[in-house]
């Protein structure tokens, strides 16, 4: 529904800022229960959010660019997010193993950081996919 309301990149911008803040929190609130799973529970709102938001984009970009290759798009897309989930997890295993607990929350905003300036800079809205979303 935000994908469609606001349009993929600008959902984008707004839910990776939600989970930066998300992360920015979690080592003020790690010291009390009751923030600690507020905290936790934003994070999970905004990382439960992205994939379809993402999904959406990768759909829309496919029918305007490649629309034979549409199963493809997705693929690549699920592909891609394996990979994150698989490199996210071996880093932080590396942090916890190395830095510490606490190291995760810093290292998780410069990747969602980096994440932003990519949807920010790097993705610009293409005309004909946004002419096609306002019709």
């Amino acid at each position: 529904m935000l994908s469609d309301a606001l349009g993929t990149r600008k959902a984008m911008l707004l839910l990776l800022c939600g989970l930066i803040v998300s992360f920015t929190l979690i080592p003020v609130a790690v010291h009390n229960e009751a923030a600690i799973f507020a905290a936790i529970t934003v994070w999970g709102v905004f990382a439960f959010a992205i994939p379809p938001v993402m999904q959406a984009g990768v759909v829309a970009t496919a029918e305007q660019v490649a629309p034979n290759a549409l199963a493809t798009a997705s693929g690549f897309n699920i592909a891609a997010f394996n990979l994150g989930i698989s490199s996210g997890s071996f880093l932080g295993g590396l942090l916890l193993r190395d830095a510490g607990l606490l190291a995760t929350p810093y290292a998780s905003i410069a990747m969602a950081a980096g994440a932003l300036l990519i949807v920010a800079f790097a993705l610009h809205p293409q005309p004909a996919i946004t002419n096609a979303k306002a019709k």
